[in-house]
């Protein structure tokens, strides 16, 4: 992120809906390259990110629908703040065209679990490789 600079301060501030109880944002699987860095900065990992919701008093939730495929170095410079990361669809294996399209859906979370860390969803394709 800051390879072209010697440090940088960035601050991601997500938005809130104020009509809805709850609001969500997705980080989903995409075959785009659009998001790829154009130079990398592997060692120093200057960099102090900061992500935030427009509300502190209203945290957003972000839907998590990548598995272990979302890498991003920041050192310790990483600050997250009334931001909470749903991610029962990393359950998920996109073996079928039904199960990737469920992964690119940012609007609903399909594996959901209760509190003891049961699943509570019938989908096939929910499926736990170890429980939580």
């Amino acid at each position: 992120m800051s390879a072209n600079f010697r440090d940088a301060t960035v601050t991601i501030v997500l938005k809130n809906n104020p009509a809805a109880a709850t609001t969500y944002h997705a980080m989903v699987r995409s075959n785009d390259g659009f998001y790829l860095p154009i130079r990398n900065d592997d060692w120093s990992q200057n960099v102090k990110l900061t992500i935030t919701s427009e509300d502190t008093t209203k945290p957003v939730t972000v839907r998590y629908k990548l598995r272990d495929t979302f890498k991003f170095l920041v050192g310790g410079g990483l600050t997250i703040k009334y931001v909470n990361f749903d991610a029962g669809d990393s359950l998920m294996t996109p073996v079928s065209a039904t199960t990737r399209a469920r992964l690119a859906d940012p609007t609903t979370t399909y594996c959901q679990t209760d509190a003891a860390g049961n699943l509570l969803t019938t989908y096939a394709d929910c499926v736990f490789t170890r429980k939580p």
